[in-house]
């Protein structure tokens, strides 16, 4: 058994506890957003409805990314909501040229211009995930509803405790480390070879001290 291990993992169990407490203090707004049709080419005409959102107030939809690895939101379309805080009547939006996969569809309280390289988590107030596919590929008729993936500290909280776990098991059965191994009584380890020989020798009988031995002289 290793204690320092063991208390590794504690710890690092313990941050992952940390960081699923931390969670609830930056999660999204979750005011429901379906796009239908859920996927589809470019070009697609996607219908935005959703409610929960802020009523008579002016709400900007953002599509995240056009070329892969581009951490850009483009504007895609605006709306006022109802009274009931509704998208009435529905949004359309038009898939814009991007690479194909999931796009996010996030939807901000405040115009940040028609692109931003961020939207801030307090401004959030609604978003779901359109597919693009392949140009021909017919429009899916599938709705997307509001994405709620996993969240970045919801992730680092399973990492964090499936490492403590991880420590915490290989402290259970790792071997404790022994101590320096001590030469007998009356005897050191000599620094060249390892070799042990009498605390009062000057040279190892077995290396010579690392030097070269006399030549024995020739048979006469």
């Amino acid at each position: 058994m290793r204690p320092q291990l063991l208390a590794a993992g504690v710890a690092v169990c313990a941050m992952g506890g940390f960081f699923f407490l931390l969670n609830p203090l930056f999660a999204l707004p979750s005011a429901p957003l379906t796009l239908s049709p859920s996927a589809g080419p470019a070009g697609t005409f996607v219908n935005a409805t959703g409610s929960g959102l802020p009523a008579g107030s002016r709400v900007f939809f953002y599509w995240y990314g056009e070329t892969p690895g581009n951490g850009t939101y483009y504007l895609v379309a605006s709306a006022v909501p109802a009274s009931d805080g509704s998208l009435s009547p529905v949004v359309v939006i038009t898939v814009p040229q991007s690479y194909l996969g999931v796009h996010n569809v996030t939807v901000s309280s405040i115009g940040l211009g028609p692109t931003t390289g961020a939207i801030p988590v307090g401004d959030v107030v609604a978003g779901a995930q359109f597919n693009v596919t392949a140009s021909g590929t017919p429009p899916s008729g599938e709705e997307a509803s509001s994405a709620s993936g996993l969240s970045p500290l919801d992730a680092w909280g399973f990492i964090s405790v499936a490492a403590g776990v991880l420590l915490i098991v290989i402290g259970i059965f790792a071997k404790e480390r022994s101590g320096p191994i001590e030469p007998p009584p009356g005897e050191k380890f000599c620094v060249f070879c390892s070799n042990t020989m009498p605390v009062g020798a000057s040279k190892c009988p077995y290396c010579n001290g690392l030097q070269p031995r006399e030549a024995a002289p020739p048979a006469g």
